[in-house]
This record gives C-alpha cells, structure tokens and sequence, in this order.
C-alpha cells in the first residue's frame, strides 16, 4: 500500500461466508483493520465506538437494507462523510445504481467480486485519503504558524503601546482580563470571549498615532485634546480593519466609546445597535477608569464603582452587561499601587514635562494633587510652608531679569537640597512651597543662609500650615 496510515475498513453483510472472504482479501492490504458487522444495525453501532475510513455494503439485508443504513449514515454529522462502496448480487440496473449514487454511494461493484477490481478500487480511495490528510495537515500547519504570528502582531503591537506608556499598557491587560469575567458571566463561547480578549489587549492601538503632548498629558484634556484622543478610536480601526484577521477586533474596537443612550462616539450608536462584544468592553474600560488612581481623581473601591456602573445603567451601560458585571467582578481586587506615575526613566522625562518649572525644575502648583495621593499625605497628617519672596520685582528692576533668573534658579537648587523627603514647588513667579511629613522649626535659620539674601533687597517670609488628615484638598487648590 502507498501510505504507512492505518486505515479502518467496516464491512456490512448478513452472509457470514461474504464477510470471511472480504476479510481474507483485505488481509492483502497493509496497515488496515477490518471491522465486521452481520447487520446494518451492528455496523452502526460499530461507527458510534469506532472511527471508519471505508465501509463496504451489501445493499440487500433483513430489517435494514444498505440503502437505509446510507442514509441514515448521511444523517449522522460523525459520520456522513464516510465513502460508502455497495457489493451486492442484485444486477446493476440503472435505476438500482443510481439510486444509491443518489444517497451518497461513491462506488458499486456486483457480486461475485472481482477481487482485483476490489483492491484497486480500495487503493484508489486510500490513496485519495493519503492526500486529503496530507492537505489537512498543510491545511492545520498552515493554521497554526497563521494564529502565532497573529499572536506575535498582537504582542508586538501591545509592546509599541507598552513603550510610550507603561499605564495605559497596564490598562489594556486589566481591561482585557474584566471583559473575559463579564463574558463568561453572560455564557459566551470560548471564541467569542477570546476574540474579545484579543481586541481589548489591542482597543487602545489607534493611541499609536496621539501626540504625546496629548496621550501623555497627566491632568485633564481641554476641548481640542480630547477630540485628538477621540480620534485614536477611528485610527485603530482603519489600522486593523485592512488586516482580514483583525476586521473583527476592529469592529469591537471601534465601537468601545459608544453609550447605551446614544450620547458616545465616533458613530452615535445606541442600545442594541452597539456591538454585544463592544459593550462588555464598554464596561470593562470603565471600571477599570473607575478603580485606579488618574491624576485628576481618586480611585473608588470596587463597591462603589459598582454602585456608579448601576447608576449609569441604561444611560452609559447596557444593562444586560451591567448585571453581569456586578456579578462577575464584586471580588476583584484592584493592587494599590496602580497610578498614572512614570514607572521608567523615558515616561518620567515626559511626564515631568508637564508638571516641572522650566526655569527652576521644581514642580509647578498642578502636581500637588498627584503628589497628595502618590507620597500618600491625605492617610496622616503633614504640613505645608508658604515662602513668599519680598522685593523681587525691584531686584529684576536693577539687575535684570537674566540676574533675577539666576537668582530663582540658584534658590531653588538650594531649598530642594535641604531635605530629599519632601517635595518643592513653583508655585508663582516669587512663591514657593514645601510639602512635608514633618514639621521644620529650623526652617527660617535655613533659608537665611542662602547667600543671596545676604546684602540684597531680596527677603523672605514663610507660612506654615498643619494640614490634619484628609484636608488637603480644600487647603490649596481652590486658593493656593
């Protein structure tokens, strides 16, 4: 025989003698069992255990002939695909013939059998099965090299998000990991739920293609920002959507900013018309918002988000995937120290950018807020010290500006050297302020030293303030 595969041949006949014969002439066969069945029900129960490759059969047989066994075989999704070749003493009339072509028969040889013919015709629909699995395996190969290099594009193109922003990478990872506790809460399919896995560790891609200056601004985006961010919603989708593997993460992608009344974008899409896929993720990317520290709020614990995803339901959410969610995800736990903070060295430069003086490096008055929750001021209390610089207009006036520059810059290198546990601010041209775990009863005697308040018209006045536990935030930004 031309392949080394085992093959399975049933053979069905109510005459025991016929099936000994069959049986002794495909011994001449290598690699082949024979399984015999004296019924056509005893050859259907031989295919319920048992996997087949060729059935040959007698057509004229007591309680079911080979025609019904047929087409009850082509009924069976198991085993409708199995070549049938009926061997019977009944003349080949054309009607006889063609009926069971008509069921599915792919041959049909008269007895007495040609054993010749027989084997030949055997070897044919083995060899045809050689490469049919042949095919099948370049076809499963050919599949499975496909799925890891979509995989490897997926990894590949998370990492690019990775790099320019170590939170939001963070937030595609939580975001695709809630989808997947949604999705099962609903009873997806395994596909289904890992097509949408796939799209939510990709629903961010189109940010690729954001400014910097936009996607890595820590405090809130003003009008045209945020229209530059919702653009990264269509970038993603016309990135994906040219790729046939990924027209479908596309589609899901695209609709993820969309709301359940309609008010979302890009499109407008409300309630049902919103991809089911899409709004899982919808839900996902906004508890995830919810539950981490943004440079502009405060995190909620996972109770209270789940308050505000009921309260927004039928407004923002649809309300199927609200209910499942707050089944899904009541005991998620979020880790506390997730946050917009740079974690490299490249995402403090650009970070920093935004929240340092350019004249002084000492941060401006729009990072206290970051820095309450970040070095932890509001669980115990601190104090805050307002350095006030006295004359500094008329020091610019008879030295300069470049002068009265050298002057901020030099002091300000010197407050940040007093103590490497708080933190300095700008807070306006000839303001400044420390935040402190501690209270600095020196401080005054400290700031005397610096040189240049020595001999200059230059002088200083400082105010302290004890800020008890949770009182920051009315303390400065409404008035600082």
């Amino acid at each position: 025989m031309c392949s080394v595969n085992k093959y399975s041949i049933l053979c069905v006949d109510d005459n025991k003698n016929n099936l000994f014969t069959l049986h002794v002439l495909l011994d001449e066969l290598q690699n082949i069992k024979v399984y015999e069945a004296l019924s056509a029900q005893e050859g259907l129960d031989i295919l319920m255990k048992h996997k087949i490759d060729l059935i040959l059969s007698d057509i004229q047989m007591p309680q079911m002939n080979g025609f019904e066994f047929v087409k009850l075989l082509k009924t069976n999704k198991r085993t409708k695909d199995i070549p049938v070749i009926f061997l019977t003493a009944v003349f080949k009339s054309e009607e006889f013939v063609h009926n069971g072509f008509s069921l599915g028969a792919v041959d049909y040889l008269t007895k007495p059998i040609d054993d010749k013919q027989l084997l030949n015709k055997i070897r044919l629909y083995l060899k045809l099965f050689d490469e049919k699995n042949r095919a099948v395996a370049i076809e499963k190969k050919h599949k499975q090299e496909k799925e890891k290099t979509q995989k490897q594009m997926i990894h590949s193109m998370v990492n690019m998000i990775e790099s320019r922003d170590s939170y939001t990478a963070g937030h595609t990872k939580r975001v695709a990991q809630y989808c997947e506790m949604i999705a099962k809460e609903m009873k997806y399919s395994k596909e289904d739920i890992e097509l949408l896995k796939n799209a939510a560790w990709l629903h961010d891609i189109g940010k690729i293609s954001t400014p910097d200056s936009v996607l890595l601004k820590p405090g809130r985006l003003d009008s045209l920002e945020y229209k530059l961010i919702q653009e990264h919603l269509t970038a993603g989708y016309n990135l994906l959507k040219e790729i046939d593997e990924y027209k479908k993460l596309a589609e899901i992608i695209h609709e993820h900013h969309e709301k359940y009344d309609g008010t979302g974008y890009p499109q407008g899409l409300k309630a049902d018309e919103i991809n089911p896929l899409s709004r899982i993720m919808i839900v996902a990317d906004a508890f995830d918002a919810m539950t981490t520290n943004r440079v502009y709020k405060i995190k909620k614990s996972v109770p209270v988000a789940l308050e505000e995803l009921q309260a927004l339901n039928g407004q923002q959410f649809h309300p199927e995937v609200v209910k499942a969610a707050i089944v899904a995800l009541k005991d998620v736990v979020i880790e506390g120290n997730i946050s917009q903070v740079p974690k490299t060295a490249l995402e403090e430069e650009r970070f920093y950018y935004f929240y340092r003086d350019r004249l002084t490096h000492l941060f401006i008055k729009d990072y206290i807020n970051l820095a309450l929750l970040e070095y932890d001021f509001l669980s115990h209390d601190f104090f805050v010290y307002e350095i006030k610089l006295h004359n500094f207009s008329q020091y610019n006036k008879k030295y300069g500006w470049e002068a009265g520059n050298e002057f901020l810059k030099e002091f300000s290198q010197f407050l940040s050297k007093l103590s490497q546990e708080d933190l300095y601010f700008r807070i306006e041209g000839d303001d400044f302020m420390i935040l402190s775990a501690s209270q600095h009863p020196e401080l005054e005697k400290q700031l005397s030293q610096f040189h240049k308040f020595q001999n200059s018209l230059v002088s200083f006045e400082i105010k302290e303030h004890f800020v008890e536990n949770g009182s920051a935030f009315h303390l400065f930004l409404s008035g600082t």
